[in-house]
């Protein structure tokens, strides 16, 4: 009996495609599809510069041998005959014994014998099928997925808070994003974080001009993340602030009244200016240090 191996680094690819070229049109959609579920997925396609001066024989039987949780083989007439295909298959076949578990997801054309693909196995008709609905099978079977620095190549849950309906939107929202996220990659965890507050805390009206180098608005977001008393207020000093427009500074000292309803109380002016919005959007200029925004 083949001794089970465990591989403890996470796979490059959640799942492999491994099919004939013409089944491209059905494997292509499938694709699409899972890779708007968060799926990373192996498909020739989307790995043109990887694949671009590499020794291709020794490059795809790593990825069906070593890369992958998992492989589906789309099985038919042109699969079984052509020559990459039975390299791939054989790759995929000699991870699946070395690990006795069901590594390799056949998905059936017809009825196709493939040589290692035993009659017993399970797979899905692809006659009986959607890509849509395989795709989502692939992705049940791969269950929770973790993710360490992954960021979707559709980040559809932006869309509805941030109202991008149209693709022109959405284009922008996803390219803002990434940026954003590219960037985060080069922070420590503690960066991160003061990061996250400072956009949490920021005015509607967005954050400061160069916000990473405004040393005193981000010691003042650091000190409201290290829960420092000076900079911030009782529930019940915070109560009475909220219907009488009057703000502390960290030190205590009271501040000039702001003679309007605030809408959001409580969040730090983002552009370190001394000055406030009220609901009817006009700039007010007060004097404390922490500052308000609508």
């Amino acid at each position: 009996m083949a001794k089970k191996k465990t591989r403890t680094k996470e796979p490059e690819f959640d799942v492999a495609l491994s099919f004939a070229g013409t089944d491209r049109p059905y494997v292509e959609n499938v694709a699409t599809h899972l890779r708007k579920m968060g799926v990373k997925v192996f498909y020739d396609k989307y790995e043109k510069v990887t694949l671009w001066g590499r020794d291709l024989y020794a490059h795809l039987q790593d990825v069906y041998f070593d890369k992958a949780r998992y492989v589906v083989m789309f099985v038919s007439k042109s699969y079984r005959d052509r020559l990459w295909t039975n390299h791939e298959r054989k790759s995929a076949q000699a991870r699946a014994f070395q690990e006795n578990r069901e590594y390799i997801l056949p998905a059936r054309f017809d009825g196709t014998r493939v040589p290692g693909l035993l009659d017993t196995t399970g797979y899905v008709d692809l006659r009986e099928t959607q890509p849509k609905e395989l795709a989502t099978l692939i992705r049940t079977k791969l269950g929770t997925i973790e993710r360490n620095e992954f960021f979707p190549s559709t980040p559809d849950r932006l869309f509805k808070p941030l109202q991008a309906k149209s693709k022109q939107r959405q284009q922008l929202v996803c390219q803002i994003a990434n940026h954003y996220f590219e960037m985060s990659k080069l922070m420590t965890r503690g960066e991160r974080l003061l990061i996250a507050a400072a956009c949490r805390h920021a005015c509607p009206c967005g954050l400061p001009d160069d916000v990473h180098l405004r040393l005193d608005y981000l010691a003042r977001i650091h000190s409201r993340l290290l829960g420092d008393v000076e900079a911030s207020q009782t529930e019940d000093e915070t109560d009475i602030q909220r219907h009488t427009g009057r703000y502390l500074s960290p030190r205590g000292r009271a501040a000039k009244t702001v003679n309007v309803n605030v809408r959001n109380e409580g969040r730090i002016d983002s552009r370190g200016d001394a000055e406030a919005c009220g609901e009817d959007n006009q700039r007010i200029s007060f004097s404390p240090r922490l500052r308000v925004s609508a």
